[in-house]
């Protein structure tokens, strides 16, 4: 399927399938649609949705209304209350996308299950991480009854890339090093963050909102902050809060700016490199 240059149709058995697969009782999307008013809503309803998801399957495209979600902030239950970082981002898809979705996972899924390397067992039906847990956990045993040296590594994508080290490459090709935007230093995150001249535009406004904020709480100039400290702002503002002397509301407030800045500058850079 992933080879072919057309997808094939749908049938009303693989749309009923789909309907079928996915969990009730869930919220409702961005239109007010839930699972339920699809599986009650009878058979004419099926016959225009199977039109409707064969002409996404016949253009290979899908609309721009089924890609918007509905974004909810949930609360990670650790930290404080008043900091962005403690949330976790939980998107509800379109149902009609999930249907699109469940079908074209339907098709693929017995030859993604001969492929896939049977370590990894999160997303897999009939099992679990658990299954991993259970190897790692007798080794564990094994090597302490032997007495032998035993590492247990532990790889968490947070503490590995959110801050330390800063200087990530983020180039257009692995050899690429000078920044695409303005062709004169190498491309690190401090660069796109806060020295490439080419942002200036989008940056500038940003930075004078934040710099607002640290002036009326704490009587900090921005330009007086040395380029470690302006980097760790943008990227992890807590690290520096007590430093600062800044309250959680005003942490919060920063929070947003950053991150608003660095969706900004990102959204322009992918621009950028995707002009032939």
């Amino acid at each position: 399927m992933v080879k072919s240059k057309k997808t094939p149709l749908a049938n009303h058995k693989e749309l009923k399938k789909a309907i079928k697969s996915l969990n009730k009782g869930k919220s409702a999307d961005i239109y007010g649609i839930t699972v339920e008013h699809l599986i009650y809503a009878g058979e004419k309803l099926e016959q225009l949705l199977l039109r409707l998801i064969n002409l996404v399957f016949k253009h290979g495209c899908i609309p721009d209304i089924l890609k918007k979600g509905l974004l909810t902030p949930v609360f990670k239950n650790k930290g404080d209350r008043c900091h962005a970082a403690n949330y976790r981002g939980i998107t509800v898809l379109p149902v009609v996308y999930k249907i699109v979705k469940a079908i074209i996972r339907d098709r693929i899924q017995p030859r993604v299950l001969q492929d896939q390397n049977p370590t990894p067992r999160g997303f897999t039906a009939k099992s679990s991480t658990l299954n991993t847990a259970l190897v790692m956990e007798e080794v564990y045993r094994e090597n302490v009854d032997s007495n032998q040296e035993f590492e247990l590594v532990l790889l968490d994508v947070k503490s590995a890339f959110d801050v330390v080290p800063l200087r990530y490459k983020i180039y257009k090709e692995g050899n690429q090093e000078i920044c695409n935007a303005c062709s004169q230093k190498e491309e690190t995150v401090e660069h796109l963050l806060i020295e490439c001249k080419a942002w200036d535009n989008i940056r500038r406004p940003v930075i004078n909102d934040i710099e607002s904020l640290l002036t009326n709480h704490s009587n900090i100039e921005w330009e007086s902050l040395s380029e470690g400290i302006q980097i760790q702002i943008l990227m992890d503002i807590t690290m520096v809060q007590r430093q600062l002397r800044l309250n959680s509301e005003e942490v919060s407030k920063i929070e947003h700016q950053a991150r608003r800045l660095i969706f900004l500058i990102h959204s322009a850079r992918c621009k950028l490199l995707l002009q032939p």
